[in-house]
């Protein structure tokens, strides 16, 4: 059996995780650990084991938990999404025994995640990098890895025919605002795209996909349980933040995006929208 480590906030390291057992073609039998209460987007409830807050609260509890499940799960791959160590540094070799060792890197302030390194840290069999990484970083990964590769993770635009149709009847620009699991961000995305429709005089449908709320009219469209990427090919222009995912997602339709990026403990967003804007 494979495991997968995805602990984080907002639905990053699921969608990362999701992908990329896509793009890979693993197939089941695999098992997600995630602290992420509606993982059940992105997997069915069999494949999930959920860590309870308790299981979280500090590196020693966290260690024991992840321990006990290698041992009940007996995976002979296990594949840590972004942390090398963990998020609070609570992995490290002699934990894995004759587990093979994977890690899926993006960017991280690394700076900000040198104290959750520990001296025992796993070696990887391979380390598979999505996007450019810190010099310091870099060079811990080709100290930890027997292999290290670069892969472009595919995020296909699908089309939806009924979404199609209702825009079309619409006759009028579709401007669309994509954000997730916090609403005080919401709302500064919300109000940056209604100050550029004011500077560039547009009255567009404006179609907000969240799982979070905001009291508004109801000429604008508040939807929750969508695909952003079936709404996307459609709309005129699109608001979002610049996380991983979103980025790679966005990138076709780059001149229509417009990124508003926030401070993450451990994710550069300001670096990638500064990259996305200069691609």
């Amino acid at each position: 059996m494979i495991g997968f480590y995805a602990l984080g906030g907002g639905f990053g390291h699921l969608s990362r995780v999701a992908t990329f057992i896509q793009h890979q073609k693993i197939e089941p039998l695999f098992k997600v650990i995630t602290n992420n209460p509606n993982a059940n987007r992105f997997f069915s409830e069999n494949e999930i084991i959920y860590l309870k807050k308790g299981e979280i609260e500090s590196k020693e509890i966290l260690k024991n938990t992840i321990y006990k499940t290698l041992k009940t799960h007996l995976f002979n791959a296990f594949y840590i999404d972004v942390f090398p160590t963990g998020i609070l540094g609570e992995l490290s070799a002699p934990i894995f025994y004759n587990t093979k060792t994977y890690l899926l890197a993006r960017r991280l302030k690394w700076e900000s995640y040198l104290p959750y390194l520990n001296e025992a840290s796993p070696y990887f069999e391979k380390i598979f990098v999505f996007e450019p990484l810190e010099e310091p970083h870099q060079s811990f990964l080709k100290k930890q890895a027997r292999e290290i590769i670069s892969v472009k993770l595919e995020y296909p635009s699908s089309t939806n025919e009924q979404i199609r149709r209702k825009i079309e009847r619409l006759n009028r620009p579709i401007w669309l605002v994509v954000h997730t699991s916090d609403q005080k961000e919401l709302e500064l995305l919300w109000q940056h795209a209604q100050d550029i429709a004011l500077v560039e005089q547009i009255a567009p449908q404006w179609v907000i996909l969240s799982d979070q709320k905001l009291s508004l009219p109801n000429t604008v469209w508040i939807l929750e349980n969508e695909n952003p990427q079936e709404w996307v090919p459609y709309a005129n222009k699109i608001f979002s933040a610049a996380g991983f995912n979103t980025v790679q997602q966005l990138m076709p339709f780059a001149s229509k995006s417009v990124l508003l990026p926030f401070q993450r403990r451990f994710d550069d967003q300001f670096w990638r929208a500064r990259r996305f804007k200069e691609m």
